[in-house]
């Protein structure tokens, strides 16, 4: 479809797509970076402040789906979108009014080079980089599973609606808040690597039965186990970047695992809704599930993750 096809009012929720996207991106690194390396929170607080951040999404999402099938959508994203400006602008003011001005005389490399520096330092270091190669499988396979095949395997396998949308993204999210609470409760695992490993490898046998177009709670039973997965890998990569990376570089490394991450996805959905227009749902299964295990395979056979440990376990 050329430019030209595009209608006006497309254009416009195009855009604010985009806007909406680029505050979100930022925000999946500072608030990591926050907790993690300016607070030095612990890894049960951290746990604690993610799923309380997952928590909205679950209480909200069957009400959202309910509701966008009675209201102009339209309308009802303004005043959401609305309603959400007051808060981080009223936290802007208050950073801004208690804000240390940098220190003067420090000598700073260009913004490119200083996050050249942050992919060299994870490039120079194996589990580093296996851990990084296996993000961003992930981000461009499952992101794409999340964004686009979720919603057309609800349209196409049961013919369903915005509340059962909203369900499949509840069970997703359910099984994200029980993975952080089972880790938390544990401290944390030891076997980080043995876990990323696992992790990535069980998502794609929860995704697999989707091939054989199951029956709507089975659907939703596979996407709990998919959350499960999900969040155990991402805790996993994430502690294993974050220990490893030297204090002054812990910000641009746990910003690249963020691109790794959130990066993938415009991506993954690109090559997903091309994937499913080609070969339908249920055979575009097969491309994240492959991809995956295909990417954490192969890291698994250059790189000695299986044996890798937490440093502070």
């Amino acid at each position: 479809m050329s430019a030209s096809a595009v209608s006006q009012p497309a254009r416009w929720y195009l855009g604010s797509v985009a806007a909406f996207m680029l505050p979100h991106g930022l925000q999946m690194v500072l608030l990591p970076y926050l907790l993690a390396i300016e607070l030095q929170q612990p890894a049960a607080r951290f746990g604690i402040t993610q799923m309380l951040g997952q928590l909205p999404m679950l209480v909200f999402l069957l009400f959202g789906g309910w509701l966008a099938d009675r209201v102009d959508p339209r309308r009802l994203l303004m005043a959401l979108h609305g309603l959400a400006i007051p808060v981080p602008l009223l936290l802007a003011v208050m950073l801004w009014r208690g804000s240390p001005a940098p220190a003067s005389g420090a000598v700073r490399k260009s913004m490119w080079a200083e996050l050249g520096g942050g992919l060299s330092v994870i490039a120079a270091d194996a589990p580093m980089r296996a851990t990084l190669l296996m993000t961003a499988g992930m981000g461009v396979f499952f992101g794409g599973v999340f964004v686009v095949l979720i919603p057309l395997a609800v349209r196409d396998l049961s013919a369903g609606g915005a509340q059962d949308i909203s369900a499949a993204y509840i069970a997703f999210g359910i099984g994200t808040l029980t993975s952080i609470v089972a880790l938390t409760r544990r401290g944390g695992l030891a076997g980080t690597g043995r876990a990323l490993v696992c992790a990535l490898l069980a998502g794609c046998v929860a995704l697999a039965p989707l091939l054989l177009a199951p029956p709507q709670a089975v659907f939703y039973l596979c996407i709990f186990c998919w959350g499960v997965c999900g969040s155990v890998a991402m805790s996993m990569s994430c502690s294993i970047l974050q220990e490893r990376a030297p204090a002054s570089h812990q910000s641009r490394v746990m910003a690249a695992f963020s691109l790794a991450t959130v990066g993938g996805t415009p991506i993954g959905a690109l090559i997903t809704g091309l994937a499913v227009g080609a070969v339908g749902v249920r055979w575009a299964t097969l491309m994240p599930v492959l991809g995956v295990a295909g990417i954490t395979l192969a890291v698994l056979a250059t790189h000695d993750v299986w044996q890798l440990r937490a440093r502070r376990a």
